[in-house]
């Protein structure tokens, strides 16, 4: 019983640690277009990465520290 017990934690840990792996390959990614667009002169570095991700500016340029 202990066995199957542990057996399904390890699968809800595989499961939950794919879905944080492919949230932050999205976020760098859309924190890459970011950068690449800021770089082309597009806009502020804070607003684009605001704009890629979907989160206030306010706490991006505190991120950023812009």
């Amino acid at each position: 019983m202990a066995c199957l017990i542990a057996l399904g934690v390890f699968m809800v840990w595989l499961v939950l640690d794919r879905r944080i792996e492919r949230r932050h390959r999205q976020l760098q990614q859309q924190i890459d277009a970011a950068y690449a667009r800021a770089a082309a002169g597009q806009g502020a570095l804070a607003e684009q990465i605001a704009v890629e991700t979907g989160r206030p500016a306010a706490d991006v340029r505190a991120w950023t520290g812009e």
